[in-house]
């Protein structure tokens, strides 16, 4: 029961993962594709349209492999720094005293 449910959790992350990915590339695209549209046309004379869309077609890649594995990094970190902070205030309650003044200094 437990490694079905493990299996299920990490299928429905894999689709919240995949979700998440699909959509963000497909509004960082469509801005990305709009604002070139709004370009002047002597952008377009002055640049050859290849190496327009070798720019665009490098940025869209890089959008497509990095987000999603940026943003899981990110999110994965911030949830082990809380969980830390969590236990070690169970563990020794006289942190939380300790890093009240901290969390206000950065905040």
């Amino acid at each position: 029961a437990i490694t079905m449910a493990f299996m299920l959790s990490v299928l429905l992350r894999s689709l919240a993962w995949a979700t998440f990915a699909v959509h963000a590339a497909d509004v960082l695209y469509k801005r990305m594709n709009s604002r070139v549209i709004q370009f002047p046309m002597s952008f377009f004379w002055k640049n050859p349209m290849g190496i327009v869309l070798n720019r665009l077609s490098q940025d869209t890649n890089a959008i497509d492999e990095f987000l999603n594995l940026t943003w899981q990094w990110f999110l994965m970190t911030t949830i082990r720094v809380v969980g830390i902070l969590i236990f070690i205030s169970i563990v020794a309650p006289v942190f939380c005293a300790a890093l009240l003044p901290i969390v206000l200094s950065y905040s």
